[in-house]
């Protein structure tokens, strides 16, 4: 049985099946909620009310099982010829940005960087040089950065964590769900290379607003394969998948936008792996899920253009910017004929392969040279463990099969990184024990104990309970059956010390493989580089201390952070020349299939 949904507001009527549900029905026929961006279903954020029948209700905990006749909550947000989701473009744009402090300035075009991750997007709003035309073919020669007029160097990169990558961060921990050490750098030689690099980029740039929110995709699953079967049920699940992160990317930048009473962005580039990039153009997942794992999508649709559906709302209500794809990710915009029409084009980083996307490619990007003769190894932690080696002129990269404990899967008290996640673990000279976990000071006050455990928590335990001799060498736990009680509820068990050892001997094997692959041994090794979330909330000694990185690497290993998101800003500046040049001449192989995987992998099951 059909019932009828209408917004007379907008003169808009569709017709739905009996039980289906009204958020995705609203998401489906492009009529979003009014209040912008949604919190997975969870149905705590309720910003997807709306009124239904003379009723407020929510739409993402509404199924439909009569005529619905649908009101916006903010009626005068809304006339039948002003939708916030018009196909129209802005021609004028206004350029007075308001700083924090409450000042304006006249500045230069704004860029969006986002990290499309599994889990979490990322974002980050830059203010580009002034004279900016478009994404360079490689970096030009550094201008000297131009300050807003009665305006200090701190009004523009104010002081923030860590002094993070030329003190542009700010606000990186805006989630409030982050706590403790962001970056924890080493005295390599390389790794200050590194953040002197990502300093001159920033000193071009002013970091507007970093914020981020989870990927909406999460009511389907919180990891690629159940994505992946969720989209081959039917197209409209795939369009269902592709609405949901292109109405957070809306709302973000909307969001922006009305913070700082700007009309429109200019430039967008987006960093993600290729199962994510696919999803968010609704392409077919079928050939990335079943053998040769083969994808359209590795340097996004080289010769069809394809509607990315991002909309923008100015907070004026007077039209609305539709942000489209281009057949080439990286056409500089100013031989675009669509930048002469001023929409602005989202930017894809490509990828090597199916399973090396363009966060890898936007990492390795950020890395310097090794010196002659030299290598350095790149890792991101989780699930599917990407690992590269660089050297020689050569990118090498595969994936290593973690497995899901670090997301919290098949933990006993395992969870993702979120509110009540235990991240930080140690055990003093007394056998005293000192958790931090996720949360708010209101959040904690309501909550004193943790909720259960991250990955990054577990490394941590792991990693104490091996340093301080209560897991031996093959793995034993020396409490027995009932497991290392941490709080009264949380505690973890033999099973879960199996599933870590099976996780860091896919990533010590991968290692392995690599140096063989490169032809190379740990020695002339000059850096690790750890990125992703991990690298972010984990310290160095506990990579070394649970054995997920040899210890003969202990002073040669960085962090990095969100190189994802940091190699997406940094085309703004530098240009498509690394990006491009790496995705193309990158070599991808699958590390299951090598030979000596196997008894490889049997081999560091073991800790010592």
């Amino acid at each position: 049985m059909k019932y009828k949904v209408s917004i007379p507001e907008i003169e808009v009527s569709f017709e739905v099946e009996e039980g289906a549900n009204l958020l995705t029905q609203l998401i489906l026929h492009k009529i979003f909620p009014d209040n912008g961006s949604f919190c997975a279903g969870a149905r705590d954020c309720g910003r997807c009310a709306i009124i239904a029948n003379g009723k407020k209700i929510l739409s993402c905990n509404t199924y439909v099982n009569c005529d619905l006749v649908l009101e916006y909550l903010d009626k005068s947000a809304k006339k039948s010829n002003e939708s916030p989701y018009n196909d129209t473009v802005i021609i004028r744009r206004k350029r007075m940005l308001r700083l924090d402090s409450g000042k304006y300035y006249s500045g230069g075009k704004i860029g969006v960087a986002v990290d499309l991750g599994t889990t979490t997007i990322h974002y980050a709003f830059v203010e580009l040089p002034i004279g900016y035309k478009g994404i360079p073919l490689k970096a030009g020669k550094k201008k000297k950065k131009i300050l807003p007029e009665k305006s200090t160097e701190e009004e523009c990169y104010p002081d923030s964590i860590r002094k993070r990558i030329a003190e542009g961060l700010k606000e990186y921990l805006e989630t409030e769900k982050r706590q403790g050490s962001i970056l924890e750098v080493t005295s390599s030689i390389k790794g200050e290379e590194f953040f002197s690099d990502m300093r001159e980029i920033f000193e071009e740039l002013t970091i507007l607003k970093v914020s981020s929110s989870i990927n909406p995709q999460v009511a389907f699953g919180g990891d690629i394969v159940s994505r992946i079967s969720e989209s081959l049920k039917s197209s409209d699940s795939r369009d269902t998948l592709k609405n949901l992160i292109t109405t957070n990317i809306s709302y973000e930048i909307n969001k922006f936008l009305i913070e700082k009473d700007l009309y429109e962005v200019d430039f967008v580039i987006i960093s993600g792996n290729v199962t994510m990039i696919t999803l968010l153009l609704g392409g077919d997942t079928q050939s990335i899920s079943q053998h040769p794992y083969k994808s359209d999508y590795l340097t996004v649709l080289p010769k069809t253009p394809v509607e990315a559906q991002i909309q923008v709302y100015n907070p004026q209500k007077r039209r609305a910017t539709v942000y489209s794809l281009s057949d080439d990710s990286f056409t500089p915009l100013e031989k675009s004929g669509e930048y002469l029409n001023n929409v602005p084009i989202i930017h894809f980083i490509p990828a090597i392969s199916t399973f090396a996307g363009g966060d890898v490619v936007s990492g390795l990007s950020l890395l310097p040279p090794p010196e002659k003769g030299k290598y350095s190894l790149f890792m991101d932690i989780g699930t599917n463990t990407e690992i590269g080696i660089i050297g020689e002129g050569r990118y090498i990269v595969s994936s290593a099969p973690a497995g899901p404990c670090f997301e919290g899967s098949n933990i006993s008290c395992g969870m993702r990184a979120e509110y009540g996640a235990l991240y930080s673990f140690s055990i003093n000279e007394k056998g005293i024990c000192g958790i931090k976990f996720f949360g708010t000071k209101e959040f904690n006050q309501k909550c004193n104990f943790p909720l259960g455990i991250c990955g990054s928590g577990l490394i941590d335990i792991v990693a104490e309970l091996r340093r301080t001799g209560q897991i031996d060498d093959d793995g034993l736990l020396l409490a027995g059956e009932q497991g290392y009680k941490i709080t009264k509820e949380i505690f973890l068990s033999q099973e879960d010390i199996r599933e870590f050892q099976l996780a860091k001997s896919a990533i010590r094997t991968g290692i392995e493989i690599l140096l063989d692959k490169a032809g190379t041994t740990l020695k002339d090794i000059e850096n690790i580089f750890i990125s992703g979330g991990f690298s972010e909330a984990i310290s160095i000694s506990s990579l070394l201390n649970s054995g997920l990185i040899p210890k003969e690497l202990g002073d040669r290993c960085v962090t990095l952070g969100n190189t994802s998101l940091y190699g997406a800003i940094s085309v703004f500046i530098k240009g498509k020349d690394s990006i491009s040049k790496i995705s193309k001449h990158g070599e991808y192989f699958e590390m299951v299939a090598e030979k000596n995987f196997q008894t490889k992998f049997i081999e560091n099951i073991r800790f010592n």
